[in-house]
């Protein structure tokens, strides 16, 4: 990353996944990843938040056209700091368990997003390593899907994800945000913050919503 994207990095971070979704909505961008939820450190609890460029990972169903074996495992490829995003074809097995997880916080991964399924809960949840995905299964990946390429576009639930678009999970979900327009969402997200924070302030002083909204939000 550049030096100016690292500070922009650093300047979204605070901000909550829907914080950042407002953001989205506020410059008309879709990066919001319907149905995939955190699974570790705890389910959709806690406090705990994902903020990184993403390193993508294209999974393929194993039967259909051969799939030249990667030079490295996906997971031995991931930098520092980085998500690791899995888009995956529906399939019972899960795409991502514990040692995948022990691997990759080794190596200072900051979590996993797959709109696949995840599995050995426990192993993650021992770790405190971030796991977001759309679900859970006994079944491993053998048999069912094998990865074919590493930082390539990807669809993650209806979503196309850029190697090193950011993207942001906490307990609410997670979203993305295209690299090219981090600059235009962070400014987004740090106008709302005050006008949010007024709302609540005169909401928990007992003000209608209707009085609130007209007041900070001009409707």
């Amino acid at each position: 990353m550049s030096s100016t994207d690292s500070e922009l990095l650093e300047r979204l971070r605070p901000f909550a996944a829907c914080d950042v979704a407002d953001a989205l909505q506020a410059v008309k961008i879709n990066g919001y990843l319907p149905d995939v939820l955190m699974w570790s450190p705890e389910y959709c609890a806690g406090t705990r938040r994902i903020c990184g460029p993403a390193h993508t990972v294209q999974m393929v169903a194993v039967g259909g056209s051969p799939v030249p074996k990667l030079p490295q495992h996906h997971v031995d490829t991931v930098p520092k700091g980085a998500v690791v995003v899995i888009s995956c074809p529906k399939v019972n097995g899960a795409v991502w368990g514990g040692l995948m997880s022990t691997r990759a916080q080794y190596l200072g991964a900051e979590g996993v997003v797959t709109d696949g399924r995840c599995r050995d809960l426990e192993e993650q949840r021992s770790l405190g390593f971030p796991v977001f995905a759309s679900g859970i299964s006994c079944y491993g990946m053998g048999g069912f899907v094998t990865p074919a390429a590493v930082n390539i576009p990807v669809v993650v639930a209806g979503v196309t994800v850029n190697a090193g678009d950011i993207i942001v999970g906490d307990l609410n979900g997670v979203v993305v945000v295209p690299r090219e327009k981090l600059a235009e969402v962070v400014q987004a997200a740090e106008r709302a913050k005050p006008i949010e924070d007024a709302c609540m302030e005169d909401l928990k002083a007992g003000k209608t919503i209707q009085e609130t909204f007209a007041k900070h939000r001009g409707k």
